[in-house]
């Protein structure tokens, strides 16, 4: 007897599998634009603009990997 479930479970793994790799690259991709700025900063020695653009992105940063974090659980949870 062939069972119908299995055939139906593979597609939604693959296509979870691809969620939480898409999710954890937007976090490696956070946190290397956060390096980026702030070696920027540096070697401009924390001027007003850099240091205001490094704030910048890691406020955006942080809310962004929390919501891929929560993006993250919610895969897990099902």
């Amino acid at each position: 007897m062939k069972d119908d479930h299995l055939e139906s479970r593979e597609p939604a793994f693959f296509h979870w599998m691809f969620n939480v790799i898409v999710n954890w690259t937007y976090i490696f991709v956070s946190f290397s634009s956060v390096v980026y700025v702030f070696n920027l900063a540096v070697a401009n020695q924390f001027s007003l603009t850099y240091t205001s653009l490094l704030l910048v992105t890691f406020i955006l940063a942080w809310f962004f990997v929390g919501s891929r974090q929560h993006a993250l659980s919610l895969l897990g949870h099902d």
